[in-house]
């Protein structure tokens, strides 16, 4: 399956209507409208599957979300039944969720080169990206990368392979 096919109703072929219910949740959740929901998810989808691929080369790598992507792929990594399935079943790869001051990006300058690569790759694979609200053009100067002292929830985690 590549970047581009991957859409938000791949959740229902891992329970008929989870999409519905997934997206219902977050826009809720977010206070965001179900269309804007939807195309977050369809990003964080595919932000994760760029995630699962190695470029040519390169062994290890840590990929970073935008924030407004940051949210839903984080709650896809910790839905543990939802990513064992996508890893199996879509990824064919092992995700791992790390903070990103893990992978000695604990400065502002390196977090936005990972993120610019991140964007690079997807435009890369054939998608349009939302640069306007989903993928702006450089992180925000407070999108931190993780420290031991920010709250989880709050800061950056990136994707390895």
């Amino acid at each position: 399956m590549t970047i581009k096919t991957i859409d938000e109703t791949l959740l229902n072929e891992f329970r008929p209507g989870y999409a519905d219910i997934f997206i219902e949740h977050f826009s809720q959740k977010h206070a965001w409208t179900t269309e804007f929901t939807r195309e977050v998810l369809r990003d964080a989808l595919r932000f994760l599957q760029l995630c699962a691929m190695s470029p040519s080369g390169v062994e290890a790598y840590t990929m970073v979300s935008s924030p407004v992507v940051d949210k839903i792929a984080d709650s896809i990594l910790l839905d543990t039944p939802l990513l064992m399935w996508l890893e199996r079943e879509v990824f064919g790869a092992r995700l791992v969720h790390v903070p990103s001051y893990a992978h000695g990006m604990n400065e502002s300058a390196t977090n936005n080169l990972r993120y610019q690569f991140t964007v690079d790759l997807l435009l890369a694979a054939g998608y349009e990206l939302d640069r306007q609200t989903i993928w702006p053009s450089r992180l925000p100067v407070d999108y931190l990368p993780c420290s031991s002292g920010n709250d989880l929830e709050d800061c950056n985690w990136g994707c390895v392979r």
